[in-house]
């Protein structure tokens, strides 16, 4: 007997989310609730977050959803939004983000509202995968707020607090860029995007107005990009560099320093080579270590200041620690008191799984390298303020 299942039906039981997730169990709300204030701040840094541990409540003062839009946009048998394949150092990796609250929401038993212009909406799913908004109250409230609670599971919000703390510094405020794409990715974006050659040109780095015409008079007039052969979609992706330049690390963003840590940053651009085609992606990113003052030894790992679902381990024997796991082997002469933060700016951060763990490998000489001064502001601080103290003491 044969068993066909729909790959949407992983995201309605707690026990196929988590492969979707790529997280554990206990961690599903703690993800719910940085996903939506991933969403959130990728929209606009007027994101407010609240959680009491039952109930969670995520505002963004942007321009709200469309009424006929938010069903859709909370049903788990959508397809991926082809807005999330294109490449931007922003927060989304894959668009599974919403997949994977709307499941939790299901998967626990829980309840969903959308308040959105002014209206609220409570979101029903239905067996087929499907969502269905019912209408609830006018809600005089502006922009967009999501609540949920997730049945007796405890929601918390740790992660979607630091995406909020970490949101400082620079953005980046360009378009994607020609050259994060390889023949592969790129004809991939041809097949997903709903419009015209010129339509996406527009989309890209450098390539607006007069430059976009002049590259879209290479096909046909209003030629659709899904009509696009794979070797016509690479002849596409060369033209649109011919028109553009690379786009410089240190225009994609930065966290920058904060008060009261050892700040360190290095950036570097790697290949991803094409394996069926001619155009590899040269990958531009900027590492940033901040390191703080703390009881324990810890690292956690953030994608363009966002909290990563997974973090490298930290390990100490005597003066020198081992920082290891996601592509890195990392050994330097540190102490068991520091909180090391690493933080990857980059619009395209080679992942694992569908859960979005992270591969660093491309980049561990530069994270070593970063690691490695910020470890030397931290130690020269500490020693200088030890020796000032035995001075006093004196």
């Amino acid at each position: 007997m044969e068993f066909k299942k729909q790959e949407w039906t992983q995201f309605r039981s707690m026990d196929t989310l988590t492969q979707k997730a790529g997280v554990s169990k206990n961690d599903i709300p703690k993800l719910v609730a940085k996903e939506l204030t991933d969403n959130a701040l990728d929209i606009t840094d007027n994101v407010e977050v609240q959680c009491n541990g039952n109930k969670l409540l995520v505002w963004n003062g942007g321009t709200g959803i469309p009424a006929d839009k938010i069903a859709e946009l909370f049903s788990i048998n959508r397809p991926l939004v082809s807005t999330k394949l294109i490449k931007l150092p922003t927060r989304g990796a894959l668009g599974n983000g919403l997949r994977v609250v709307v499941g939790a929401v299901i998967a626990t038993g829980g309840e969903l509202f959308v308040y959105s212009n002014g209206d609220k909406y409570k979101i029903k799913s239905q067996d087929d995968g499907s969502s269905k908004t019912v209408y609830m109250d006018h809600y005089p409230i502006g922009g967009t707020m999501i609540e949920l609670s997730l049945g007796d599971y405890p929601i918390d919000d740790s992660w979607a607090q630091n995406a909020v703390y970490y949101n400082c510094g620079e953005k980046y405020k360009g378009k994607t860029s020609a050259y994060w794409y390889n023949s592969e990715s790129f004809y991939e974006i041809t097949q997903a995007f709903d419009g015209t050659v010129y339509d996406l040109i527009s989309e890209f780095d450098g390539c607006t107005g007069a430059k976009a015409g002049q590259i879209a008079k290479l096909f046909e007039k209003n030629f659709k990009t899904q009509d696009l052969s794979f070797e016509n979609s690479e002849s596409l992706l060369s033209a649109i560099r011919d028109y553009s330049k690379p786009v410089k690390a240190d225009r994609l963003g930065e966290i920058g320093e904060i008060t009261d840590t050892f700040y360190s940053s290095v950036a570097g651009t790697y290949v991803l080579q094409s394996t069926k085609g001619k155009l590899s992606a040269e990958i531009p990113y900027k590492i940033e270590v901040l390191i703080s003052l703390s009881t324990h030894s810890q690292v956690d790992l953030l994608i363009n200041k966002s909290p990563a679902i997974k973090s490298p381990h930290i390990y100490g024997e005597k003066k020198q620690q081992n920082i290891w796991g996601l592509g890195l082997d990392i050994y330097f002469n540190g102490s068991d008191d520091m909180q090391i933060t690493i933080n990857v700016n980059s619009p395209v951060i080679p992942i694992t799984s569908d859960g979005k763990e992270p591969d660093l490998q491309h980049m561990k000489e530069s994270i070593d390298s970063a690691i490695q001064k910020a470890v030397r502001k931290f130690k020269a601080k500490n020693k200088s303020t030890s020796e000032n103290k035995e001075n006093s003491d004196s």
